[in-house]
């Protein structure tokens, strides 16, 4: 069981692991201000790897969006264009439609581990946000009365701007969480984690009916037909479990259509990766039941759990080095 504790101890102390980036289209007072109030910001407690990466790298937010989808950064923080040219024009003219939201957007996948993102990824990046952008709606705040008052008597007019738009000066500015994959299926839990364990379960089901079955015969056959039937009985009844319990998920309405290749096809492709999941976990086990034999079959299969689960109980920048071993292992592939 100590794999299985020693995977979840250290998360807290490895969030630094945690890529995030923080891009600055704005290329003016705010995005300045903010990017160098990132870069000095210095919290009690776990804090993201922050990268700054200049605007002309990536060419428009599609490609940050790419980024973050396909698992490169876990979240990214982008000053948008002319953020601080719509701030003032909003300010001067009294535009009671600006909406201080659309000066940051954060983009982030929920989906790619609920348990990152909910406890590390969102709550750090909103607290970074709400003290920097604090700090400088405080400062701008302040530059600007200073300047109403400037000759000693406050312009009239200004200040009338400001109560038609008071949202230009507090909070003047803030930002749009976009979580491009929400996690909206708790029956997904079952699947990616307790249900690989069943999969594994079943499969020594097999291995042990299956050995019972040719005790009987085993003694009449010579070795490659007795080859051949431990390996195509097996592989033939997983073909009807890795069925049932791919369809058990339709029935709870799991999201498993993908964008390339729609329903239909997502199914298949669900049931075919069940499939070779089910068999890797199962010839593991076949194969380990010549050695054991079947009275000590059992103690292989707890280990055969515990070192395949804890490895996924958490994203591996969340884990010890150690746990890279589980890239090469069925249940953290499924």
């Amino acid at each position: 069981m100590l794999p299985y504790w020693g995977a979840l101890a250290s998360s807290a102390k490895l969030v630094g692991n945690l890529d995030a980036l923080f891009i600055d289209r704005d290329g003016s007072r705010i995005g300045q201000g903010l990017t160098q109030a990132v870069q000095k910001y210095s919290a009690p407690g776990p804090n993201l790897n922050w990268r700054f990466i200049k605007a002309t790298n990536l060419s428009d937010d599609s490609d940050i969006i790419r980024m973050v989808l396909q698992e490169q950064i876990w979240v990214a923080v982008v000053i948008q264009p002319n953020a601080t040219f719509r701030l003032a024009t909003a300010r001067m003219n009294g535009d009671h439609t600006y909406d201080p939201s659309t000066a940051i957007k954060v983009y982030y996948s929920q989906a790619r581990n609920e348990i990152a993102t909910g406890n590390y990824v969102v709550p750090i990046t909103t607290q970074v946000l709400q003290a920097t952008t604090s700090a400088y709606a405080t400062s701008t705040a302040q530059r600007v009365f200073a300047q109403i008052n400037s000759n000693g008597q406050p312009n009239s007019t200004a200040l009338q701007m400001i109560a038609n738009a008071p949202q230009t000066i507090s909070p003047a500015i803030s930002w749009t969480m976009v979580n491009l994959r929400p996690y909206q299926a708790p029956a997904a839990q079952a699947v990616t984690l307790v249900g690989n364990i069943f999969l594994c379960i079943f499969a020594f089901m097999i291995t042990m009916a299956n050995s019972t079955a040719r005790a009987i015969v085993s003694p009449h056959m010579a070795f490659m037909p007795y080859l051949a039937l431990r390996l195509i009985v097996p592989l033939l009844a997983y073909f009807p479990l890795s069925l049932s319990y791919a369809l058990i998920n339709l029935a709870f309405d799991l999201p498993i259509n993908t964008n390339r290749f729609g329903q239909g096809a997502g199914f298949m492709i669900f049931w075919v990766y069940v499939y070779l999941g089910m068999a890797a976990l199962g010839l593991s086990i076949e194969a380990m039941i010549t050695i054991l034999t079947p009275r000590f079959t059992p103690f292989f299969l707890f280990t055969l759990i515990l070192y395949n689960v804890s490895p996924v109980v958490l994203p591996d920048e969340l884990q010890p080095a150690i746990y890279t071993y589980g890239s090469g292992f069925p249940i953290w592939n499924l």
